[in-house]
């Protein structure tokens, strides 16, 4: 079994795995991981710790573009914060409100699709965490193409 496969089927039953220098650590619901799995763990540890390190460059990148936005506006007492967002991907709405989220999603639908900025939920804009840039560029498009939709994972 590869690295990413055995990652995978840890992870669709809870276990996290990480990697703290020269060694895999995880964490799981009791009983979830019996011998077997510790035994490939301890067997593709090589391989475990490049594909975690990788996904913890790409978590740290992505985390940054994220962090890096700029509040630009705050609508209706913080029910909405207009960003602009870093490495030219332009501005976002993130909102904490319903009726500014509605309000906003009329505002920009009105707008040319070129000039829309995504409105997005906080927890759909928190979600973008840990995700590759190509994965928030094209949330982003589709919350730019698409005002009010939903980010599903």
């Amino acid at each position: 079994m590869s690295a990413a496969s055995l990652l995978a089927d840890l992870a669709r039953r809870g276990v996290v795995l990480e990697a703290e220098g020269d060694a895999v650590r995880w964490r799981a619901p009791r009983g979830v991981v019996s011998e077997t799995d510790r035994s490939a763990i301890r067997a593709a540890k090589a391989e475990l710790l490049a594909v975690l390190g990788a996904n913890e460059a790409r978590s740290a990148r992505s985390a940054r573009l994220i962090e890096e936005a700029n509040a630009l506006e705050a609508r209706e007492m913080l029910g909405a914060i207009r960003l602009r967002l870093p490495g030219g991907m332009g501005e976002a709405w993130v909102v904490l409100a319903q009726g500014v989220f509605d309000d906003l999603v009329a505002e920009e639908s009105k707008r040319p699709e070129v000039a829309r900025r995504p409105v997005v939920w906080l927890a759909d804009w928190c979600r973008l965490k840990g995700k590759s840039e190509d994965a928030i560029h094209t949330a982003l498009e589709v919350w730019r193409a698409f005002p009010g939709s939903r980010l599903v994972h």
